[in-house]
């Protein structure tokens, strides 16, 4: 048994020290294998040996190593476990050990047989298909003749090298035909090893990592041809299996799916499908591929038609005959999702554990590309149906060519004398007319003339619009038509592109953003759409702002539309401008935005606007996109009240969805729980207020028309809530109340008539 040495025990008792350090001193400079070569030759030589060959243990991976038989270079080197019964006696026991031959691995036995064949020719490497060739042989007499008549020694002799550091085994020398006794054999091994086996170990150390360094070189590369084929799934298959063919050097692959409880498999890597072009449909329990999809671990079968798990069906149907097979699962996020079966190692061993740990890592990266490749189909199936009902949308939304030659050939009869003022209500405008006005605010703004716009596509462009919007009691077609007029009135009033506080262009996108700021709004809210989980929340949630974003999105999806881009002719810069100005507008109109630059605005307000300033230009265009979309509450405390009823029919169908969903509404949409006059005047002093205040100090002239009718409408409010006490607990209804005409002859009593309606035009 070893044992421990002493340090001053270095007597060598069976070797020539002379002999002994030639051979190391010859070692320095050689590679692995050369030095295993030399190694054995010197073992042969000293023990008068027929055959010696060194078997190296990987202590990382737990298995040992043949790369060299006596003097001939193994085209590959052959790996297996420790716990192969050849040397796992010599391992445990720390004693030289004979082992008959007939109990070798049939892979062994070839590559002995290989050596023995050879006799006495000297040769360090040879091409792979000699090898290949040699080995064929071996494998006919070896398994096709009896044992004894193979030529192979009847024992080898297993002599176990431990390291002297830790004192493991690092290594077992086997050896055929020593003319010495075992204990001789032994000393003459372990002498030899005392000072060459640091050498053996450094470089086979170096081997490893060359070898693990090239695996992962492999793997990158396979990685990088996988996420190329993401975009087919039928392809990324195809190349999977090539990869693994190739990584494993196995004849055949077929990969298996696993979809509910079966395993499904077109592709048998050029052999025909039992079921010629069907897919093959396998019990996920059935078979090797079954055991290795519900055990999720790989399986490495040496003698297919020797193990229960295997099924002969497909070779008799194919023809093709499987010897032995690696299998092994396709993990997604610790679930099987698939098995890769390969068959029959081409050089005429078997799996060995490189292959297993190969096919390891390299199942990580399928895993990976099979589900993006999934996800990747159904985004783009899901792209196809939502191109598909886009246009399903847009031709249903498609504009009739006589409906623009309408507006074109034909002119309002009669323009409301009052359509320049602030006195005036957009939404006393028929709705069928509200295109001749758009085009009008154009005329009157001078954007026709100087932009070079063609009238066709613009009034086009307004018709599509109008069509994007849905029908919600407050935010549809004619709020926003509301807020196109204000917006043009801002324009006219406060004279802003004159005085160079907008530019054309400027004013161009804030028109165009009044009108298409909220298309296809749902009548509910940012927070709704989050609370719900709504589809648009999964697309503009993490940005922010998930309704204004979507109305973005709108906008341009129209602009895109044949026929209604009217500023295509922008140059590319001003284009450019133009799209982001129109963004920069529309999302400014989330009011949770707005409080964000609230004390900017009131801060550049008291300090003085400076036109120079790209900081006080967004300030002020985010201002008076706000104003716009506010507007309502400018006009007459009657228009005002008209425009509650519809903003609060609007946000109780909210809480009603949200109470019907189990959610609790805010107090502003619980239909029983609101208070509006409380609700209106809170509304006004904190946001309409603050935003008209910083209207008047930057405009002292016309900004005071507005503040005086913003605060006749508090006075208003403040008049109505006894009326809505009176009336709520009596069992009236807020909706109910808002519609009474009580109301109305209510306030205009107590405010007084000529007040009421007269604010603003004065």
């Amino acid at each position: 048994m070893l044992e421990p040495r002493n340090s001053s025990d270095f007597r060598l008792e069976a070797n020539d020290p002379l002999e002994l350090l030639q051979l190391v001193s010859s070692l320095h400079d050689d590679s692995y294998r050369r030095i295993q070569v030399k190694i054995n030759d010197y073992i042969k030589q000293r023990t008068g040996a027929s055959l010696v060959f060194c078997i190296p243990l990987v202590k990382c991976s737990e298995e040992a190593v043949v790369s060299v038989i006596g003097d001939e270079v193994l085209p590959k080197e052959v790996r297996f476990s420790v716990s192969e019964n050849m040397i796992l006696q010599t391992i445990n026991k720390r004693l030289s050990m004979t082992l008959k031959c007939s109990l070798l691995s049939v892979e062994m036995r070839k590559l002995l047989f290989s050596a023995f064949k050879k006799g006495k020719r000297k040769r360090v490497s040879e091409t792979e298909d000699e090898a290949n060739e040699e080995l064929s042989e071996a494998s006919n007499i070896i398994e096709d003749t009896v044992f004894e008549a193979s030529g192979l020694p009847e024992e080898l002799l297993n002599v176990p090298v431990a390291n002297l550091h830790d004192n493991n085994i690092a290594l077992v020398c086997s050896i055929a035909h020593s003319k010495h006794s075992i204990e001789v054999t032994t000393k003459i091994v372990q002498e030899c090893f005392r000072y060459c086996l640091s050498l053996v170990l450094s470089t086979l150390n170096y081997e490893e990592e060359k070898r693990l360094r090239i695996q992962c070189q492999q793997l990158l590369q396979v990685a990088k041809n996988l996420f190329s084929n993401l975009g087919d799934l039928d392809d990324l298959l195809k190349e999977i299996i090539i990869e693994a063919r190739r990584l494993t050097n196995a004849e055949r692959c077929s990969l298996f799916l696993l979809k509910d409880d079966y395993l499904i498999s077109k592709v048998f890597d050029g052999v025909a499908s039992p079921q010629g072009n069907k897919e093959v449909k396998i019990r996920k329990n059935v078979g090797v591929a079954g055991h290795v999809a519900t055990s999720g671990k790989l399986i490495n079968i040496r003698r297919a038609y020797d193990h229960p798990l295997f099924y002969k069906g497909v070779d008799e149907i194919t023809g093709f005959t499987t010897k032995n097979i690696l299998c092994f699962p396709i993990i997604h996020n610790e679930k099987v999702i698939g098995v890769a079966e390969l068959c029959n190692k081409k050089d005429g061993y078997h799996f060995d554990l490189c292959d297993e740990e190969v096919a390891t890592a390299f199942s990580i990266y399928c895993g990976i590309t099979i589900e993006h490749a999934t996800g990747y189909k159904k985004t783009q199936l899901a792209q196809d149906r939502n191109r598909l009902s886009n246009e399903l949308m847009m031709y249903h939304m498609k504009v009739p060519h006589e409906a623009v030659e309408n507006i074109l050939n034909n002119s309002l009869v009669d323009i409301r004398k009052d359509f320049n003022e602030f006195s005036f209500n957009p939404r006393s405008i028929d709705y069928s007319e509200t295109p001749f006005y758009c085009l009008l605010i154009f005329d009157n703004m001078d954007f026709i003339e100087h932009f070079k716009i063609n009238r066709e596509t613009l009034v086009r462009f307004f018709l599509y619009v109008m069509k994007g919007y849905r029908d919600p009691p407050y935010h549809n077609w004619m709020h926003a038509f509301s807020s196109v007029h204000f917006a043009y009135l801002c324009l006219k009033k406060f004279n802003l592109i004159n005085i160079g506080h907008f530019t054309m262009l400027e004013g161009l996108a804030y028109v165009v953003a009044a009108m298409c700021h909220d298309i296809d709004h749902r009548g509910t809210t940012n927070s709704f759409q989050t609370k719900t989980n709504s589809t648009l929340a999964h697309l503009y949630s993490s940005e922010g702002s998930v309704m204004e974003r979507h109305h973005l999105s709108q906008t341009m999806c129209i602009l895109n539309t044949d026929g209604c881009n009217f500023a295509a002719d922008l140059n590319h810069k001003d284009y450019e401008l133009f799209l982001k100005l129109i963004s920069q507008f529309i999302l400014a109109t989330d009011l949770s935005n707005h409080f964000n630059v609230l004390g900017k605005q009131e801060k550049m307000s008291k300090e003085g606007f400076n036109p120079a300033s790209s900081e006080h230009r967004e300030l002020l265009r985010s201002h008076f996109m706000t104003l716009a979309d506010l507007s309502d509450q400018t006009k007459d405390w009657l228009t005002v009240k008209n425009a509650s009823l519809l903003v609060y029919q609007e946000f109780f169908l909210q809480g009603d969805e949200e109470k019907a969903i189990g959610s609790k509404p805010d107090v502003s949409m619980d239909r029983e729980k609101a208070r509006i006059p409380e609700l209106q005047l809170q509304f006004l002093r904190s946001v309409i207020l603050p935003l008209v205040n910083v209207t008047v100090i930057l405009y002292p002239t016309v900004g005071s028309i507005l503040l005086d009718t913003v605060k006749l409408n508090l006075t208003c409010w403040e008049r109505t809530v006894e009326i809505f006490s009176r009336k709520l607990s009596e069992g009236s209804t807020n909706i109910e109340i808002l519609r009474d005409p009580e109301i109305e002859e209510y306030v205009l009593s107590k405010v007084g008539r000529f007040t009421v309606y007269c604010s603003i035009s004065s």
